[in-house]
């Protein structure tokens, strides 16, 4: 019941997240560069904060205590399980299912307030 979409660089991953909504993305972190990993993660926070960041990588040291650590769900050492991946990105989609539904209904709730002295 998913749609991939698969991207062969950095900005044509980037490129596509900006064009579609996707819940999450699953990226190596590598692109060639680790770097070119680095900046796509802050272009897909900057530009849709609410999809999630799953990241693959050879080299944890990469992005470990990095401030794109904190941008993203999950970091996996490869080999890593694809039983583990799965379980991630299925939370992680459930996760943005959710916030989607209850923003549904909380645009339709009336608000209520007063103001007081």
């Amino acid at each position: 019941g998913h749609e991939v979409t698969a991207a062969a660089s950095a900005g044509e991953a980037l490129r596509l997240c900006l064009e579609a909504e996707p819940r999450c993305v699953l990226m190596d972190l590598r692109m060639p560069t680790a770097e070119d990993g680095l900046e796509l993660i802050r272009g897909i926070k900057s530009a849709k904060p609410a999809t999630g960041v799953v990241v693959l990588t050879g080299w944890a040291d990469d992005i470990e205590g990095k401030p794109e650590r904190g941008m993203v769900e999950e970091v996996f050492v490869k080999p890593a399980r694809i039983e583990r991946i799965l379980a991630a990105l299925g939370r992680l989609s459930a996760l943005a299912l959710a916030l989607v539904l209850a923003g549904a209904v909380w645009a339709q709730t009336p608000a209520r307030f007063r103001v007081a002295n």
